[in-house]
């Protein structure tokens, strides 16, 4: 027997829209034209009137009941119920047409087809009218809502729902702010990925340490519908969680909303950002246990277009030993500031810090490097508690290989090259154990060293053959260094101290004389200048010409300092 059908369809749930007032009004149209409500197959779904045919559960059910002749005639309350696409909906009335399956629309009070099964002309022309209406109500419903969305962003308010960037919350007054509990994981998130540790190692720590995910503290137990259905509490840190973190602008206040960028509550600096992004799209996270420490890791800049400087090291003859602007990465993008040598900077650096008691005063007591020493030595052994059993898995693996080989599943060819391949992974991780280890063990040996009588000049020449305790000592002090290019052979190296975290307003400068890596190493201090350099963004906005004149000028001439041999820093 064939049966009446309504269709109901309303956008959103949660209360705002409910398709039983469409199910009831409907009822009781069939019911006024003389028909039994009992009989009455009801088809109802939340879900955009924008989606496609296939992706509507329901209306795909009620269409294959029709196929099997077990429906009549439809009723729908509006046409947009059908379809809020016009050429969609369109179809969808043009195949229940041909069916010979009239749509009541209780809106006109009229069906798409007369009592003789023909197409209502009229009906027709107002649907078109019709559809295209809703169309155009709906994108401008959509601009409206997209239009409020991001002028309440621009205000800097949160937005609806309960997920956000982890590391932000809702405040009552509806504004994005940090959340500071979270805030303390992203930064150790960032600090241990420019740090060397990978995203997957990160994700391994933040386990084993029990910190809880967004998921975990907002939903609790309660079942998230993702690909796969499970307590929101077994959700777990993982890689493509910490690298969401690593690569989302909003940490360094840049939030990303609607195609525009819009200023929010930073968690971490643009520059420890910028260093993060630099090493994952230079992929050097990769080698990340290297035996090299660079001093000024993080905190050079370039003078001319502002972004971060890196270290590039290789350690042959005519390899290449210097710090160098990561605009050179990009091509065409270099800005054409040079590179400075690794050693001569940090020598020069160095031994003036040594030569001035009025800098090395501003150095703070050991309780901060003590600080700072045990939170790297946790940071890497729990990396070495993640390294050590990926040799287990590695050899597990190899074993398997064999077995399959052995059986005759695979060709020789296949296992000997699944087998190198295992052989290097195994050799790569045995040596950033080694590595790790050995690294932990001058940390402790370092922190063993220190007492509470302040930071003194025995203590910068002690560290001299520990570069990790030294690139400790450097940070304290040093803010930021910013590199130009003067001449072909002079580059100038301004040094910005800090004490205590508050950046000095007057910084020092260093010339370097580049040629006198060939010979004895060579610099030139100057306190005071009259064309004092200055930057906007970390760009400089003083002509290096009258820097440069001013140091040729022959005033200084009496005042370069030649580094003694036993202060001399060498990458290690």
């Amino acid at each position: 027997m064939k049966r009446l059908a309504i269709y109901a369809r309303v956008s959103t749930s949660g209360g705002k829209q409910d398709y039983q007032r469409q199910v009831d009004d409907l009822n009781q149209v069939i019911m006024y034209q003389g028909h039994n409500t009992s009989h009455v197959l009801i088809f109802a779904e939340e879900i955009s009137g924008y989606k496609k045919n296939e992706d509507r559960p329901e209306l795909q059910r009620m269409l294959k009941a029709i196929e099997k002749g077990e429906i009549e005639s439809i009723y729908v309350t509006e046409i947009s119920r059908l379809g809020r696409n016009p050429s969609d909906t369109r179809k969808t009335i043009d195949l229940l047409s041909d069916l010979g399956i009239p749509i009541y629309i209780q809106s006109l009070g009229r069906a798409t087809l007369d009592k003789d099964g023909k197409r209502d002309g009229i009906v027709n022309i107002i649907l078109q009218v019709l559809l295209e209406f809703a169309n155009a109500e709906s994108e401008q419903m959509k601009q409206r809502s997209k239009s409020g969305l991001l002028k309440a962003a621009r205000d800097g308010k949160a937005g609806g729902g309960l997920m956000r960037a982890y590391g932000y919350t809702k405040a009552e007054d509806k504004m994005l702010v940090i959340d500071e509990e979270e805030a303390v994981v992203v930064k150790e998130i960032y600090s241990m990925y420019v740090g060397g540790l990978g995203s997957k190692a990160i994700s391994s720590i933040l386990q084993q340490r029990d910190v809880p995910t967004k998921y975990n503290k907002i939903f609790g137990e309660k079942v998230i519908n993702n690909a796969i259905p499970k307590p929101a509490n077994a959700v777990k840190w993982s890689d493509v969680v910490v690298l969401n973190i690593i690569t989302n602008s909003i940490y360094k206040g840049e939030r990303q909303f609607k195609g525009e960028t819009i200023p929010c509550p930073a968690i971490v600096t643009t520059e420890t950002w910028d260093e993060a992004q630099r090493i994952r799209l230079t992929k050097t996270h990769r080698n990340y246990l290297t035996t090299y420490t660079y001093l000024f890791k993080d905190i050079i800049k370039c003078g001319c277009c502002g972004r971060n400087y890196f270290a590039k090291y290789k350690p042959v003859p005519k390899g290449d030993k210097v710090y160098v602007c990561s605009s050179k990465l990009y091509k065409g993008g270099s800005c054409g500031n040079k590179g400075v040598n690794i050693s001569l900077l940090e020598s020069a650096v160095y031994d003036q810090l040594l030569n001035s008691d009025a800098v090395l005063k501003y150095l703070t007591d050991t309780k901060d490097i003590k600080k700072t020493l045990e939170t790297e030595i946790a940071q890497m052994e729990a990396g070495l508690k993640v390294e050590k059993p990926l040799v287990a898995e590695k050899e597990s693996e190899k074993s398997r290989l064999l077995d399959v080989y052995l059986a005759g599943s695979i060709s020789k060819e296949i296992f000997t090259a699944k087998n190198d391949v295992l052989l290097s992974a195994i050799e790569n991780i045995q040596k950033r154990v080694v590595t790790l280890e050995k690294k932990i063990a001058e940390l402790k040996k370092s922190l063993k060293k220190q007492n509470s009588n302040g930071t003194t000049k025995a203590m910068l020449l002690n560290a001299k053959d520990n570069r990790q305790q030294l690139e400790i000592l450097f940070k304290q002090i040093v803010h930021k260094v910013i590199i130009n290019d003067l001449s072909v052979n002079k580059i100038m190296a301004v040094v910005y101290l800090q004490v205590n975290g508050v950046v000095l307003l007057t910084p020092l400068k260093i010339v370097l004389d580049k040629f006198s890596i060939r010979k004895t190493y060579k610099y030139l201090p100057i306190h005071k200048m009259e064309n004092e350099p200055v930057f906007k963004d970390g760009v400089l906005l003083v002509e290096k010409e009258d820097i440069l004149n001013e140091v040729e000028g022959g005033f200084y001439v009496e005042d370069w300092n030649l580094i003694d041999n036993e202060r001399l820093l060498y990458v290690s």
